[in-house]
């Protein structure tokens, strides 16, 4: 759009406001497509496979469970302990 002024400003600013438009109604037609497909694929695990229906479900709210990793160094007393010193730290 640069530095454009008056009559030819005003029609490219409602070509913008135009494809502005119909790139708003894809996204909200994608959208609703993917909230669709979702919703089936929870029925058709409700009534069969529970198991999964609800793994699924969790999936979709974000909670998984963390994987418990070791600290790379500890520290006792006053000695930072790293990897496997088991007997630099007794």
């Amino acid at each position: 759009m640069g530095r454009v002024g008056g009559e030819k400003r005003k029609e490219v600013v409602e070509e913008y406001r135009k494809w502005k438009k119909k790139v708003k109604r894809l996204e909200a037609g994608r959208k609703k497509g993917q909230q669709r497909v979702i919703n089936e694929r929870l029925e058709n695990f409700r009534g069969t496979d529970e198991k999964n229906y609800w793994k699924y479900l969790k999936n979709l709210a974000g909670l998984k469970k963390e994987k418990e990793e070791l600290p790379e160094e500890i520290q006792i007393d006053k000695q930072v302990g790293r990897g496997e010193k088991k007997e630099a730290m007794e």
